[in-house]
């Protein structure tokens, strides 16, 4: 199995911008398909679990973590001939529209594929780079499975149903009509879940890109 980095982020319980910094450290290398999508496997994800042991239980920094893992660090990727599948297999690929990669027609956006089929994620922008916007679809009872925090701004805007989004300790916000937005730092920790007897549906703006 194979996860883009958001995916494996949550499942390892960190941000995605940490497993970002940690590549920039050389505590990891994911797979990198067609230079631009990061793969994470599920021996990736064991081996990032152990970072995150050293780093908030022995409290050890990136070169005290490299001399533990000096013998244990998952194997560059870099000379491997890559198969297109698994990615295939996370994600619909965009069909060719007119227009150039500045516009996404409605429906054209790339499907994140995610474990559960509770949630999808479809991809507004292709070529953004300092922000991402993307169209959650939910299911009645979807969630987020947990808080998680990371860098960032973020921007709802509700299309249709309802959604609860916990901020921080103390802050619970209710989007319940067509139109409202809430915008908070993506450093607080946050959570959300589908309260409508039905499906909601959400712009959702990240910046820096999470995915």
């Amino acid at each position: 199995m194979s996860y883009l980095i958001g995916e494996a982020a949550r499942r390892v319980g960190v941000s995605a911008s940490a497993l970002r910094l940690w590549e920039r450290q050389g505590l990891v290398r994911p797979v990198r398909t067609g230079g631009r999508y990061r793969l994470y496997s599920d021996a990736d994800l064991e081996h990032l679990r152990g970072i995150r042991r050293l780093r908030q239980v022995d409290r050890l920094n990136a070169p005290g973590i490299r001399r533990v893992l000096r013998d244990t660090v998952a194997p560059s990727h870099a000379d491997r001939v890559l198969d297109g599948r698994p990615l295939r297999r996370l994600r619909q690929p965009a069909r060719t529209v007119g227009g150039g990669q500045r516009l996404v027609r409605a429906g054209d956006g790339a499907v994140l594929r995610l474990e559960t089929a509770d949630v999808r994620i479809e991809q507004l922008a292709r070529d953004a780079t300092e922000l991402e916007p993307q169209l959650f679809v939910l299911a009645p009872g979807a969630s987020s499975d947990g808080s998680c925090a990371h860098e960032g701004e973020e921007f709802l805007y509700l299309l249709s149903g309802e959604l609860t989004v916990w901020v921080g300790d103390h802050e619970r916000y209710r989007l319940r009509h067509a139109g409202d937005a809430l915008t908070f730092p993506s450093t607080l920790p946050h959570r959300w879940r589908n309260d409508a007897g039905g499906e909601t549906r959400l712009l959702w703006i990240n910046t820096p890109p999470t995915f």
